[in-house]
């Protein structure tokens, strides 16, 4: 059963939500990119959303509501339609520029979007869990008061679409040895980064989307999905290469090059350091921390942690 009802579904099909912009900008964290969005918006994938997160996401917006009423002296309500589901709203004078806001303040109609990070404070250990092959942490780098690019950049899209002129931003960490932290972040609207945005937005949504031509590719599985879909019956056989080929060929052997030298190199390096820790847990060197712990197997993993 989808998260998302029948009627969000359709409205969402008819335009750029805030949690899109920056898969389109370039600036999604987890490696999503234009073509994940293209495939979505032109119904080549599932634009469903699971009923298990969705219910989580609901669930987390309604315990901030009294984290934030603690806070700020200021209540939190959810925009909802007439059907009960969050309502998304759309900008006055462009309808394809969508957003769905988590919260906002009941006093001034400023919206609040809501984030749930989980891992331990130690933003770059090896051993922390993963999301998407990135650890989720991470997201927020070493800076934890710093907002992440995707995240300014959907809060800047709200903003745009909403006409307001700053947001908040409630931040949970969830860390697996102390007490979760609360903290809320402000966000300023700014027409700079607004019209860049949606410079890139507007091109993606009627250059790509509306006339059903897959962005520029990429190494992404997303387009090579979209290749697949679109060109499987175009194919025209070897073709002349145009001037210029040559050298993004000397760079892609180049690189090859690079990579058998350096894991080489690294396999070398790890050798070495396995003989010199010999049969201790680990070392602490001035530039990292090295450990070559046994797992439950009795097989013994060689980690190497930059300080």
């Amino acid at each position: 059963m989808s998260g998302l009802s029948a009627s969000q579904i359709a409205i969402r099909s008819t335009g750029i939500g805030a949690s899109e912009v920056a898969a389109i900008c370039g600036l999604s964290f987890y490696g999503m990119g234009p073509h994940s969005v293209y495939l979505r918006k032109r119904g080549l994938v599932d634009s469903s959303e699971s009923s298990l997160m969705s219910r989580m996401g609901h669930a987390m917006e309604r315990a901030i509501e009294p984290e934030y009423l603690h806070e700020t002296g200021v209540e939190l309500a959810p925009l909802l339609d007439s059907n009960g589901d969050p309502l998304t709203m759309r900008h006055p004078d462009h309808e394809w520029a969508l957003a769905s806001i988590d919260r906002v303040r009941t006093t001034d109609l400023i919206p609040v979007e809501i984030k749930l990070i989980a891992g331990k404070r130690s933003h770059y250990a090896e051993q922390d869990p993963c999301w998407c092959g990135r650890k989720s942490h991470m997201h927020w780098g070493r800076d934890v008061d710093s907002i992440p690019a995707d995240v300014y950049a959907q809060v800047q899209w709200q903003l745009f679409v909403l006409g307001a002129p700053w947001a908040h931003v409630c931040r949970i960490w969830a860390s697996d040895f102390s007490a979760p932290e609360f903290k809320i972040h402000t966000i300023k609207r700014s027409e700079v980064d607004i019209a860049w945005i949606f410079e890139n937005v507007r091109k993606f949504w009627f250059e790509n989307v509306l006339a059903g031509v897959p962005p520029e590719p990429d190494a992404s599985k997303d387009s090579e999905l979209c290749e697949r879909l679109h060109a499987r019956n175009v194919l025209r056989g070897m073709e002349q290469a145009p001037p210029g080929t040559e050298k993004f060929v000397d760079d892609y052997f180049d690189g090859d090059r690079m990579i058998q030298v350096g894991e080489k190199k690294k396999a070398e390096a790890s050798n070495m350091l396995r003989r010199v820790i010999g049969h201790a847990e680990g070392l602490e060197c001035p530039n990292a921390t090295i450990t070559n712990r046994a797992r439950k197997d009795g097989a013994r993993v060689l980690k190497v942690k930059p300080k």
